[in-house]
């Protein structure tokens, strides 16, 4: 699964921090909402060189694709939007269907538009609408007819975006689950995720988590090869921590972590709770240096390993209550990548320990997936955590030489590594 962020033409300010959440491999491409009149910034986002979807401008940025004559009437709209595209030679470019117009009108109109950009037409991407805008308009494209009718008359694709698809079912009153099903039938190019309320008629772009939406379920549904772009809220925007945490939320889902818990990538805000989980006793009594953790210390080292491409950090959070329930930790040191995990005395006997090394070490290969393996060095005493690691499939294996004197390694190969 590639995991998208979404962007404005005109977020040009958020370029190095998302490279550097690039480099960490938490999304995988860009999707970038081209903003009219923003030409000018096009030279920045074509330095950065990362796979690339466009998202058109629709209505509430003046291109309403449902108006009669909009290709000749917007020229000035499409012609930049041809810009970005020679510019940035991007996978796929999405477009609404329109609003408050007639479906013959949107039907000529992408017709028109393959016609006069033929380039344009060979990456463009329909995406589905619930049937209720924002402002109470009426949108095309809330139907699998509608849409399959559009992709038709211009000889486009599809982008599903499961909220609208949820918004347009209430409206219809439709099982959710039914209506998704069959969108899914037009086989998606990109698919649009985000939280929202399951019976709302309009999408709120929530994160994930936050609203009724089911996840897992969407999840599961996503083809393992799915171009996923993540339409959630980004605040505040300048550190993209919850987008990150919403990245590892879908991917936790995508690989069977329970219903209840979710994953989320360490933000710069919980350094003081993974710090007191470090201290726990019982957790240092299990570490090969059992001394307390310093504040000073540890702030220092985990703000370090946040920022590094070297290391992934997930949190187990118990969706309810938002308590950080366990961690699992990825770095690499000299070509090795290790695993260390901890589950906090509240949540263990409940199988999370094996459940979180599982999950996350194939989060962890979907992201790395050039990989050989990954090693975990525990004590030879500490034979739960041994148990745990072998159910979650890790062997033990005889190094020439271990960091740790007297540890027990465990071993878990990529089997489905390759070379990219």
């Amino acid at each position: 699964m590639l995991i998208g962020l979404k962007l404005w033409s005109t977020d040009t300010g958020l370029i190095e921090r998302s490279s550097e959440l690039a480099r960490k491999r938490l999304f995988d491409y860009l999707e970038l909402y081209v903003v009219p009149n923003s030409g000018d910034t096009l030279e920045r986002w074509t330095e950065w060189a990362i796979p690339k979807v466009l998202h058109a401008p629709h209505s509430l940025g003046g291109l309403n694709m449902a108006e009669s004559g909009v290709v000749a009437s917007k020229r000035h709209i499409f012609e930049e939007v041809e810009r970005f595209r020679e510019a940035l030679q991007p996978k796929h470019m999405i477009f609404h269907p329109g609003i408050e117009g007639k479906l013959t009108d949107a039907k000529s109109n992408f017709a028109e538009l393959a016609e006069r950009y033929p380039a344009i037409a060979e990456i463009a991407l329909i995406e589905n609408k619930p049937l209720k805008g924002l402002n109470d308009e009426i949108c095309l494209g809330a139907t699998r007819k509608e849409i399959s009718e559009l992709m038709e008359a211009g000889g486009m694709g599809f982008c599903l975006d499961f909220g609208h698809a949820i918004a347009a079912a209430n409206s219809l009153g439709k099982p959710w689950k039914e209506h998704v099903e069959d969108f899914l039938e037009l086989t998606p190019s990109v698919f649009h995720l985000s939280d929202g309320d399951i019976n709302a008629e309009i999408d709120a772009h929530w994160n994930l988590g936050k609203g009724s939406y089911p996840i897992a379920e969407l999840a599961e549904l996503l083809p393992n090869n799915a171009w996923v772009t993540l339409e959630t809220e980004k605040a505040p925007a300048e550190s993209l921590w919850d987008f990150a945490g919403d990245a590892c939320h879908v991917l936790g889902a995508k690989f069977g972590l329970r219903n209840g818990f979710h994953l989320r990538h360490a933000p710069p805000a919980d350094s003081r709770q993974v710090w007191e989980m470090a201290n726990a006793p019982d957790i240092r009594e299990a570490s090969f240096n059992s001394d307390p953790i310093p504040w000073e210390t540890h702030e220092t080292w985990y703000q370090d390993k946040l920022q590094s491409s070297d290391s992934l950090f997930f949190l187990l959070i118990e969706s309810a209550t938002e308590k950080i329930a366990g961690q699992a930790r990825f770095e690499r040191k000299n070509g090795e990548w290790t695993i260390s995990v901890s589950v906090t005395r509240d949540f263990r006997g409940k199988g999370l320990g094996t459940e979180l090394i599982k999950v996350a070490s194939e989060v962890f290969f979907d992201r790395h997936k050039n990989a050989t393996a990954v090693n975990a060095y525990i004590k030879p005493e500490n034979t739960a955590s041994i148990n745990s690691f072998a159910r979650a499939g890790y062997a033990n294996s005889a190094p020439a030489a271990l960091p740790f004197p007297g540890a027990t390694l465990m071993r878990l190969p990529n089997n489905s590594r390759t070379d990219s």
